[in-house]
């Protein structure tokens, strides 16, 4: 990671922007889109330069999106739930230094879920599949069931949320890196139970 550089092939505007707070993959479109529309703004004469923009992107959080909680274990929270997000998550991962990966992962029945189970799985080295309060949910049992053989090194099958948080703080460790992704329900329903609230 380092400072943004914001660049307008059309205009010759080049910015050197300071990090955002998450500064993960699926932020660099959102980024640019907001920077555009400041520098457009500033043409039609409204006075937005480079600080300003510097300190709304310092300030960035989108609680549930790629949002990295420490206490002290390393809980980093996805609300990931579809291809795009998914993707977009397995490409951030490279960017986190852990020793070992868990993924704590639930699904919504209705949704299309096989594929991008099986894409988590393989980087797991531990799956813990679980199930939100929601009467949508997936159950636990019917996610392995998508799982093809050797995806994850470990899969483990938790009923509820909270049983799934408490199997994950026996086992890992401070080095370790818990992804919680796969359905904005599930990610809700742990944030709460970690940070004490669903959004600040």
């Amino acid at each position: 990671n380092g400072p943004w550089l914001w660049k307008s092939a059309a205009d010759q505007v080049i910015l050197n922007l300071m990090e955002a707070e998450q500064p993960n993959l699926w932020q660099v479109d959102n980024i640019s889109c907001a920077v555009a529309a400041a520098v457009q703004l500033r043409s039609s004469g409204f006075t937005i330069g480079p600080a300003t923009i510097d300190t709304a992107l310092a300030g960035s959080t989108w609680p549930g999106r790629m949002e990295l909680v420490e206490m002290p274990l390393r809980y980093l929270l996805d609300g990931a739930h579809n291809r795009a997000g998914v993707d977009c998550l397995l490409s951030s991962l490279p960017h986190y230094r852990y020793r070992h990966l868990y993924v704590i992962w639930a699904s919504m029945a209705d949704k299309s879920y096989g594929d991008m189970l099986n894409d988590i799985g393989r980087v797991a080295d531990v799956l813990l599949l679980t199930k939100p309060d929601s009467e949508r949910a997936a159950e636990p049992g019917d996610l392995r069931s998508q799982l093809r053989c050797d995806q994850s090194r470990e899969v483990q099958i938790c009923s509820t949320v909270n049983e799934a948080l408490e199997l994950v703080q026996k086992r890992a460790q401070i080095e370790d890196l818990i992804v919680v992704a796969g359905s904005l329900y599930l990610v809700g329903e742990f944030r709460k139970l970690v940070v004490g609230e669903v959004v600040p």
